[in-house]
């Protein structure tokens, strides 16, 4: 489970890639969403999201699942 404080400095970087600060409130929402999962594995979702993400908005948390639900294809092979 990902630590609020990692999650955050994580979503401060996707902040800043995408040229959006979220409110105290979005990030409560991401947080929730994403909390049962690894910090190793948000890092690798977010990273994934800056790679391919075609669009200057924020990535919104199904953008981030997609990738998230990949690793955990990949960990079943």
């Amino acid at each position: 489970m990902i630590s609020k404080e990692q999650f955050t400095i994580l979503m401060a970087g996707l902040g800043e890639v995408f040229n959006k600060n979220l409110s105290e409130a979005a990030l409560a929402i991401y947080y929730d969403i994403l909390k049962d999962y690894s910090f190793e594995d948000v890092r690798r979702a977010c990273s994934g999201v800056i790679r391919t993400h075609r669009y200057a908005t924020f990535p919104a948390p199904a953008d981030i699942l997609d990738y998230l639900e990949i690793s955990e294809d990949d960990k079943g092979l």
